[in-house]
């Protein structure tokens, strides 16, 4: 269950985070179109065959985003409550946990995400576009950029540590890997009011916790909520300053592929009409 007061508390302590990412970005990234790139999702691939490999538009790394989203958008809407004193049946509050760790598991596994927080928390550092980024499905795919932990952690969390210190601590406390694994393959069990961990290993420095009260839970839910709410709000306001700018020259915003090899100056041309950007070059 989401309570307004939490939603509240931990908005307030993060939305200035999210609006300190955004100035920086703006002063850190290499091209001024970077972010527009992450914006429009900018990716590589070789279908169809005879094209250019640079594409643009959600592919289906997207869609599978925007379908988590809508039921993420459905929950929040439905089960909200003004705040967490209200009593509700322990029955309730158990199904709506686990419905709380399906959502959780939609947010820090969905490619889309983490691949846009990857892009951003690069920007962020003054590292370019990563037009090779790869997720790995397991530990020997030596071509990838890592496994969604690792990624999750090492270059995403851990790249916002010096410039944004809440952030960092907001995903240290809400993205707990044996938690994740624990959910993901049902390694849990709710009894009373406590959730177990059935993944418990006191040799792996990843899997410490034994167990979990509910309120803990529910603290580690409530910041991953708005960690995703701003982070969608603070998408649109960049979306927003872009469109902004494109409307001061019929050229729009010019932006580098810069990709190995392949160097190649383009630009972009937000078209009111059909609310879209659109790719000039």
């Amino acid at each position: 269950m989401l309570y307004l007061n939490l939603l509240e508390k931990y908005r307030k302590l993060l939305n200035p985070e999210f609006q300190l990412l955004e100035k920086k970005i703006i002063e850190n990234q290499k091209d001024f179109g970077d972010f527009l790139l992450v914006y429009t999702n900018f990716f590589k691939s070789d279908f169809p065959k005879n094209n250019s490999p640079y594409k643009m538009g959600p592919n289906f790394e997207g869609l599978s985003g925007i379908t988590h989203f809508n039921f993420i958008d459905t929950y929040r809407k439905i089960n909200i409550l003004e705040n967490d004193l209200i009593e509700i049946p322990i029955g309730q509050k158990k199904l709506s946990i686990q419905i709380e760790m399906l959502i959780y598991l939609k947010i820090w596994e969905c490619d889309y995400f983490i691949k846009k927080l990857y892009q951003i928390a690069r920007l962020l550092n003054g590292e370019s576009y990563d037009w090779n980024f790869k997720i790995s499905y397991d530990n020997y795919d030596k071509t990838a950029t890592g496994t969604r932990h690792k990624i999750l952690r090492e270059h995403i969390r851990d790249k916002f540590k010096t410039h944004l210190p809440e952030l960092f601590n907001a995903f240290k406390e809400s993205y707990i890997t044996q938690l994740r694994n624990a959910i993901a393959h049902s390694q849990y069990y709710l009894q009373n009011d406590v959730i177990g961990l059935n993944n418990y290993d006191e040799k792996s420095k990843f899997c410490k916790l034994r167990s979990l009260s509910f309120k803990d839970w529910s603290k580690i839910f409530h910041i991953t909520q708005v960690i995703y709410n701003e982070y969608l709000l603070f998408i649109d306001r960049i979306n927003n300053f872009y469109i902004s700018e494109s409307e001061k020259s019929t050229n729009g915003i010019q932006f580098i592929i810069d990709d190995d090899s392949y160097y190649k100056e383009y630009h972009l041309k937000y078209i009111t009409r059909s609310r879209r950007w659109q790719w000039l070059d």
